[in-house]
C-alpha cells in the first residue's frame, strides 16, 4: 500500500513537472498544426460524424421523458451505422471498383435493417419519431436503388445528407419541447400577471394585447423555428457535399440563378431567380408577418391608453376606438415594403411592370370592378361609419359587427348566426348604427290593465318592482340609462283594457334579455298586487227596435 501511494505521488509530481515546462504548450500547438495540415483535425469527416451523433443524443435526452428512448435509438441506428460506413470509406479513400461492389450490398442491407426496425418499433414511439423512422426508411430505399443502378455517389450523398438533416430535425424537436415546457409554466404565469394588469379591455382586444407577454415565445414559434427549418435543408446539403469536398458544387447550385433575364440594350441582368433568393424571401415573409403583428399591437395599446387618458374612463369597449382602419393601413404599409424588397432582391424591372400594368389595367379594372368597389367602400366604412363592436340593423337583420375587411362586413346576429354584407351593398343602404352616438336604445313595453283600476297604484307597484332591473353590465355601465330611468306612463284606451307603457333607455347589447326579464317582473308584480290583466274581449249589445 505504501509502495502504491509512493508511485502515485511520484507520478503526480512528474505530471505537474511536465505541465510546468514552457515548451509543453508549444509542442501541443505544433502537433495541432501538423494534424490540421494532414487533415486529421476536428473538422474532418469522422469528427463531424461524432459531433452530429452527440447532437442527436443530446436532442433525445432533452425529450427522454416524452419518448421511448430505446425504441427511438433502434429506429435511428441503421442510419447512423450506414453513415459511419460511408464516412469511413471516404477517409480511407476506398477504390472506386471496391465501392461499386460493396455499396449496393451495404445500402440494401441498411434498407432491410431499417424496414425491420420500423416494423418492430414504429408503434411504440411518438408521432415525431415515427415520422423520422419512416423518412429514414424512404431515404434508405432511395439510396439502395441509386446504388444498385450504379449511381454510387448519389447514394452516398443521400445517406450523408439525411444524417445531417436528422440531427437538425431532432435538434429542432428538442427546441420545440423546451418551448412547450416554457409555455406550460413560466409563460402561463407571465400571461396571468399580464392579464391582471390589463383590466380596461376584455374579449378579443385583451387577448391581442397578451402579445406583450408572449412576444418572445411568438418570435421563436413564428420566426425562429420556421426559418431554422427552412435554412436547415440547404445547410445540410452544403455540409454533406463538404464531406466529399464538393463545396463548389453547392455554391453553384445554391447561388447561381436558374432563371434570369438579361436586358439586351444594357447587357445587365434585369431579373434573377435562385434558390438562395427563394430561401431568403420565404424567411423574410415570416419576419415581416411578425413585424406586422408587433406594430399592430403597439398601435392598439397606444390607442387604448390615449382614449383612457382623454375620457377619464376606466374601461374601453370594442367600439369606443376605431382599430380596423389603422390595422388595415399598417398591414398595407408592411406588406408593400415586403413587395418592394422582393422587387429589389430579384431585380425585377419596374419599367416592365409599368408596361404590363398599363396593358392589363383596362381588362383587370373591368374584371375587378366589384372587388375594387368593395375595397373602397370598406375603407370608407372603416374610417368612421362603422367600428368592430358596433350594433347595427340592416334589412331587418340586427347584430354586432365582428369584422370589417376589404370585401365584406360580418355581423353576428342576436340568434348567434353570422351574416356577411358586401361593403358596397352595406354602404349604399340606410343601415342604423345603434351604438355609434349613444350606447342606449329607447325601449317600450306595454301592458293592459282592467278599466277601473287606479293608475297611480299601478305606477307605484311597477316602479317598486322594476327597481331590480337597474343593475350594471360586466363593464360597470348602468343597463338602464340613469338620466331617464324607468318611466310608467298612461298609454292608450284599448278595446278591453287600459294600456300602460313602461319606457326606458337600455344598453343595446342587453336589450333582448332586458325586455324578457321586464315582462316577467311586470306580470308577477301585477298578479301579486291583485291588479287584473284582462283577456282580450268584446261586448256585443243587441238593441231590438220595437
Amino acid at each position: 500500500m505504501l509502495l502504491q501511494k509512493e508511485i502515485f505521488r511520484d507520478g503526480q509530481a512528474a505530471v505537474w513537472d511536465i505541465l510546468a515546462r514552457p515548451d509543453f504548450y508549444k509542442r501541443i500547438a505544433r502537433s495541432a498544426l501538423t494534424r490540421r495540415e494532414t487533415g486529421l483535425h476536428m473538422t474532418s469527416p469522422l469528427w463531424t460524424f461524432f459531433w452530429l451523433l452527440l447532437a442527436i443524443s443530446a436532442a433525445l435526452m432533452v425529450r427522454f421523458r416524452k419518448i421511448n428512448v430505446r425504441k427511438t435509438i433502434r429506429l435511428l441506428l441503421p442510419t447512423v451505422v450506414v453513415t459511419l460506413v460511408v464516412i469511413f470509406c471516404r477517409i480511407t479513400f476506398m477504390p472506386n471498383i471496391l465501392m461499386n461492389l460493396l455499396f449496393p450490398i451495404v445500402m440494401t442491407a441498411g434498407f432491410i435493417w431499417q424496414a425491420v426496425a420500423c416494423g418492430f418499433n414504429l408503434g411504440k414511439v411518438d408521432k415525431e419519431n415515427r415520422g423520422m423512422g419512416l423518412m429514414s426508411l424512404l431515404v434508405m430505399g432511395a439510396a439502395a436503388v441509386a446504388a444498385i443502378i450504379g449511381y454510387i455517389f448519389i447514394a452516398l450523398m443521400i445517406v450523408t445528407w439525411w444524417y445531417f438533416q436528422l440531427a437538425a430535425v431532432l435538434a429542432l424537436l428538442a427546441v420545440s419541447h423546451l418551448m412547450g415546457i416554457y409555455k406550460e409554466k413560466p409563460l402561463t404565469k407571465r400571461i396571468a400577471r399580464f392579464q391582471d394588469k390589463i383590466t380596461y379591455v376584455s374579449g378579443a382586444a385583451k387577448k391581442s394585447l397578451m402579445f406583450g407577454a408572449t412576444w418572445f415565445y411568438d418570435l421563436l414559434r413564428d420566426v425562429a423555428v420556421p426559418v431554422l427549418i427552412l435554412v436547415s435543408i440547404p445547410l445540410c446539403i452544403r455540409y454533406s457535399l463538404d464531406i466529399f469536398d464538393f463545396t463548389d458544387l453547392f455554391q453553384t447550385f445554391y447561388n447561381t440563378p436558374f432563371f434570369q433575364v438579361i436586358d439586351p440594350a444594357t447587357a445587365t441582368v434585369s431579373f434573377r431567380l435562385s434558390v438562395s433568393n427563394i430561401v431568403l424571401l420565404v424567411a423574410l415573409f415570416f419576419a415581416f408577418r411578425y413585424i406586422n403583428k408587433v406594430i399592430q399591437t403597439l398601435w392598439q395599446y397606444i390607442k387604448f391608453v390615449t382614449y383612457l387618458a382623454k375620457t377619464g374612463q376606466s374601461t374601453v369597449q370594442s367600439n369606443d376606438v376605431n382599430l380596423s382602419l389603422g390595422k388595415s393601413i399598417i398591414s398595407v404599409i408592411v406588406w408593400f415594403t415586403y413587395v418592394t424588397v422582393i422587387v429589389l432582391l430579384l431585380k425585377i424591372p419596374t419599367g416592365s411592370l409599368g408596361l404590363v400594368a398599363g396593358g392589363l389595367s383596362a381588362g383587370i379594372g373591368l374584371a375587378m370592378k366589384d372587388i375594387l368597389n368593395n375595397f373602397i367602400y370598406g375603407m370608407q366604412l372603416m374610417s368612421g361609419r362603422l367600428r368592430v363592436g358596433d350594433w347595427i340593423e340592416c334589412d331587418g337583420i340586427r347584430g354586432k359587427v365582428t369584422d370589417i375587411n376589404y370585401q365584406t362586413t360580418q355581423i353576428e346576429t342576436i340568434s348567434g348566426t353570422l351574416v356577411a354584407f358586401l361593403n358596397a351593398n352595406l354602404f349604399g343602404k340606410s343601415f342604423q348604427n345603434l351604438t355609434r352616438n349613444n350606447e342606449y336604445e329607447f325601449t317600450k313595453v306595454t301592458v293592459g290593465v282592467a278599466y277601473g283600476v287606479d293608475i297611480e297604484k299601478v305606477r307605484t307597484v311597477l316602479t317598486e318592482a322594476l327597481e331590480e332591473l337597474k343593475t350594471k353590465d360586466k363593464y360597470g355601465r348602468p343597463i338602464v340609462e340613469p338620466k331617464f330611468g324607468i318611466s310608467i306612463r298612461f298609454g292608450d284606451f284599448g278595446d278591453s283594457s287600459v294600456e300602460i307603457a313602461v319606457k326606458q333607455f337600455v344598453l343595446v347589447p342587453e336589450r333582448g334579455l332586458f325586455i324578457d326579464r321586464e315582462k316577467e317582473i311586470i306580470y308577477k308584480a301585477l298578479n301579486n298586487s291583485g291588479i287584473t290583466i284582462p283577456f282580450p274581449q268584446c261586448d256585443v249589445h243587441l238593441i231590438k227596435d220595437e
